[in-house]
């Protein structure tokens, strides 16, 4: 009896500290964009793609900034954004985020799109199995992916067929 007591606090206390992990790393603004997918649209998707063109030189400038304030590139990034035809960078963000749900779901072996998070499941394994990588970088990949899992969101069905007809722009904007 005391075992199974053990084993229920057990399950709370790591319950518990995944949510008090959770909500020290993600700001409730972040945590509101996430928990959330849009419905993509055709226009959204050319909003997204005239960005991206604007936005790919500013890419070493946000990733310098990382999550430091940054008044002047914000500004950068929120008149792309308007110029792209977006009511704010935070629109632009719901769309990248949403894209990137679906994205996360694409297996490029069988070029087939289905549940991010099946994909994800998938990458792990991959990863687990991968012998040639650094210990430290394999750990902290191992659990980022794991972290990802579990935040994993269900897949707006209908995002599904709006990226397939934009992933050729979709691939050669990335490069």
């Amino acid at each position: 009896m005391q075992i199974s007591g053990s084993v229920s606090k057990f399950r709370f206390i790591a319950a518990l500290a995944a949510c008090l992990v959770a909500l020290s790393v993600v700001t409730p603004q972040a945590s509101a964009q996430e928990a959330e997918q849009i419905k993509l649209t055709d226009a959204l998707m050319k909003s997204y793609l005239a960005a991206q063109k604007d936005l790919k030189p500013l890419q070493d400038k946000i990733d310098a900034a990382g999550e430091k304030e940054d008044p002047k590139l914000e500004a950068e990034m929120e008149a792309i954004a308007k110029k792209a035809g977006f009511k704010s960078y935070n629109e632009l963000e719901d769309v990248s985020h949403s894209l990137s749900m679906v994205l996360d779901g694409y297996d490029a072996d069988t070029k087939t799109y289905g549940e991010p998070k099946a994909q994800l499941e998938k990458d792990l394994a991959s990863v687990k199995a991968d012998k040639a990588m650094k210990a430290d970088e394999k750990k902290q990949l191992i659990a980022d992916l794991e972290e990802s899992i579990k935040a994993m969101a269900p897949l707006r069905k209908e995002n599904i067929e709006i990226v397939k007809k934009y992933r050729d722009q979709l691939a050669k904007g990335a490069n």
